[in-house]
């Protein structure tokens, strides 16, 4: 049987005293292992929202999740208490700035987030840090990694936990073209090589439609649209002719504007 999330009426209203946002208005949407879920939406959309509840950082407001991980059935609403056993137990969470101990070095990060005595964790941290090409990094400390061996370390620590819930909040954010592509390529091999794995990713980037299984796109706190793997190529394409309509219509509207400011100006110098 496969893993699985469930999320079923999921509202999220944030209270700031006499004043209330609401940031989700009501999600349902199932995410099974074996895919690469990519949600996008723009800033403020409840994308992140979404993600933070997944990931039992939030309770909702309303609404469930529903979870089956390793036939382990459990659920999160407004009355779930013990968030910090699911966090520990399940989910594995990738930030845009990695969360490290900047007294700690490489290996003793992911020794550290192990928290274990097994014989084999050396063999376990040896085999990570392989994978995340980090092996030559050992003994470095964090300030003295570039962002993209930060976030490599990043996800050599979530490997190391083997969670089956992955989330990623805007993994490549702050790196450069070819970081992202180490980044994306990883996250790829990770789930293939591991098929009882839930793999969401929160993204602006469109980099990322490269490797999903499904997008589902966000706004105004609703899933809008979900585009499944074999129409995101046509997806993208249809955005791509958008935007090139639209910059050409936003060029040619500026042409007229400093057209019509120059027979301004030289109506006044006329006179």
């Amino acid at each position: 049987m496969k893993n699985y999330i469930e999320c079923k009426d999921i509202v999220k209203i944030y209270l700031n005293g006499p004043v209330s946002t609401t940031a989700l208005r009501g999600i349902n949407a199932k995410f099974e292992s074996g895919n690469i879920y990519i949600i996008f939406g723009p800033s403020g959309s409840g994308k992140s929202t979404l993600l933070n509840i997944i990931g039992g950082l939030l309770n909702p407001t309303s609404g469930v999740i529903k979870f089956n991980i390793e036939e382990n059935e459990f659920e999160i609403n407004r009355d779930t208490q013990d968030l910090f056993e699911y966090r520990k137990s399940h989910v594995s969470y990738i930030f845009q700035e990695p969360i490290f101990l900047s007294f700690l070095n490489v290996e003793e990060n992911i020794r550290f987030i192990i928290n274990s005595k097994k014989n084999n964790e050396k063999e376990k941290i040896k085999e990570v840090l392989e994978m995340t090409n980090l092996l030559h990094k050992t003994k470095s400390y964090p300030y003295q990694l570039s962002g993209g061996e930060k976030q490599r370390l990043s996800i050599a620590m979530a490997l190391s936990l083997n969670n089956k819930i992955w989330l990623c909040d805007e993994p490549t954010g702050t790196l450069d073209s070819e970081n992202k592509k180490q980044i994306i390529n990883l996250l790829k091999k990770i789930k293939e090589e591991d098929p009882s794995k839930i793999m969401i990713i929160v993204t602006h980037d469109p980099i990322f439609q490269s490797i999903a299984s499904q997008m589902l796109i966000i706004k105004d706190g609703l899933i809008s649209l979900v585009i499944d793997k074999e129409n995101i190529d046509t997806f993208s394409e249809d955005i791509l002719l958008y935007k090139v309509l639209n910059q050409k219509l936003d060029d040619t509207i500026k042409k007229e504007r400093i057209l019509k400011r120059l027979e301004e100006i030289k109506r006044e110098l006329e006179k």
